[in-house]
């Protein structure tokens, strides 16, 4: 089995510890029926633009942040602590109200924008932090 993350691609799923529910959302989720139901009407295209223009707000509001749709593992917890801590990175699960082409299209969107702001700023610090507690596997 496999999952998908957005900021990590494809990886083998694991048995792991429940994660920590400190992370599973930096939020309450955003789940409320009448807004979900327009977004589902999106493209996925329209919801990667949404998706980098969000990341270009947040950007201009000094917040780093990447988006998960995985189903949140103990690894997840670990790197969301490490990004925080050491790079002011906050790592957000955004499949808490159930994953769609519309929340994959924009966390891919969202993390492209980010992706290449952090890398500019600090380097290849997701992957490599990734990899160290686990989240990222080759292959």
């Amino acid at each position: 089995m496999t999952i998908n993350c957005a900021p990590h691609g494809e990886v083998a799923a694991q048995d792991e510890a429940e994660p920590e529910a400190a992370w599973t959302m930096s939020a309450p989720p955003r789940c409320a029926g009448a807004a979900r139901s327009a977004r589902t009407s999106m493209s996925v295209t329209d919801a990667e633009d949404e998706g980098a223009l969000d990341a270009a707000l947040d950007l201009a509001r000094g917040v780093l942040a990447l988006e998960s749709y995985e189903q949140p593992r103990l690894c997840h917890a670990r790197l969301a602590e490490r990004l925080r801590v050491q790079y002011e990175i906050d790592y957000r699960n955004v499949g808490a109200c159930g994953i769609d082409e519309v929340v994959v299209g924009h966390a891919r969107g969202y993390n492209a924008m980010m992706h290449r702001h952090i890398a500019a700023q600090h380097g290849a610090v997701v992957e490599a932090t990734a990899r160290e507690v686990g989240c990222l596997r080759e292959g």
